[in-house]
């Protein structure tokens, strides 16, 4: 069975990578998502233009820097939606697993001793997200 997991070093280190951000790039996305519907608007209350007009040139450089963004956010959305895809594959135990391994960082010995997880669970947990994450990649097939 443990042959069927496995994944090229060089892939399962960038997979390993993009696991422990996870958690992170969800909340990074969900925040940048707040702060873009909250942003200020170029109107006041009343609907007539502010004073404060923005001028072409910096009008322009936002669109560039909008445009920067944009491509960000879609490569960030990706990912994450390709690591969601691979968690669901797994059963909720190995999901609570992969949690303790990469949102918590917790080694095995520290899973075993607080979570009494064994060290076959944990390495086969963390083989098999690491494989599903990579086949959502494209990067093994």
């Amino acid at each position: 069975m443990r042959a069927k997991y496995e994944v090229p070093k060089h892939i399962k280190h960038k997979i390993t990578i993009e696991l422990y951000q996870y958690w992170e790039n969800k909340r990074q996305l969900k925040e940048l998502g707040l702060d873009i519907i909250d942003s200020t608007p170029l109107h006041d209350e009343t609907g007539i233009k502010s004073k404060y007009q923005i001028s072409k040139p910096t009008e322009s450089k936002a669109l560039k820097l909008a445009d920067i963004s944009t491509r960000l956010i879609v490569e960030a959305s990706k990912r994450i939606r390709y690591i969601d895809n691979a968690m669901r594959r797994l059963n909720d135990s190995d999901r609570e697993v992969v949690e303790y391994i990469f949102r918590d960082g917790m080694s095995q010995v520290q899973a075993e001793v607080q979570k009494n997880i064994t060290s076959d669970v944990y390495y086969n947990t963390k083989r098999k997200i690491i494989y599903y994450t990579a086949l959502e990649f494209g990067d093994i097939f």
